[in-house]
């Protein structure tokens, strides 16, 4: 190895390594984020263009660092948890104590399931990075939004890992599925909707 290639090599980067994503990858985190400011700048109230902003990008990169390597760093979800119980503060006890039960129940659920899942099949099905990300979806939701969250991003999972092996016309995987983007696209979509923010 060539002195200026090691230098390379060892050079620190500004970014923990989790949440680093290749070029193409970390454009469509970009242009995603993107969407979701411009969606929450035309739907939401002023008051929400910041959070909202936070959230989607937050969102889109872990979708994509779970893609790219089935993880979902702690860095961003533990971030947006805090971001979001930061966010209910600022509007009052009753939507701080709500989304404080929502990020609690939200890890609690998921964990639970990774748990027995575990003793009975003695493999991992689920990781703990998912319980962080419904944990984020409670942080800003609350704990009424949890179970539209989980059923939105369980559906559009089966739907979308169905139709993507009827076209390829082979049976559904067996192997790991990256979850964290279904959690994230339906907190986000629920965090524009959901009557309760």
């Amino acid at each position: 190895m060539t002195n200026a290639a090691t230098e390379t090599a060892l050079k620190p980067t500004p970014w923990p390594a989790s949440l680093v994503l290749s070029p193409a990858r970390a454009s469509v985190a970009l242009y995603l984020g993107l969407i979701g400011t411009l969606a929450c700048l035309s739907i939401g109230s002023p008051a929400d263009v910041l959070p909202g902003a936070m959230l989607s990008f937050g969102l889109a990169w872990a979708s994509m660092v779970d893609i790219d390597r089935f993880i979902l760093p702690d860095v961003l979800t533990l971030g947006l948890v805090v971001a979001g119980l930061c966010f209910a503060f600022s509007n009052g006890w009753p939507a701080l104590q709500s989304r404080s039960i929502g990020a609690a129940a939200g890890y609690g659920v998921l964990a639970l399931i990774a748990g027995v899942y575990q003793r009975l099949r003695g493999r991992s099905g689920l990781g703990m990075g998912d319980a962080k990300l419904l944990a984020v979806g409670g942080a800003w939701l609350g704990w009424t939004a949890l179970p539209a969250v989980l059923l939105m991003a369980s559906v559009s999972c089966l739907v979308f890992i169905g139709s993507k092996a009827a076209l390829r016309k082979k049976p559904m995987p067996t192997g790991p599925i990256p979850f964290g983007p279904y959690l994230a696209g339906s907190t986000w979509c629920l965090f524009l909707l959901w009557p309760g923010v």
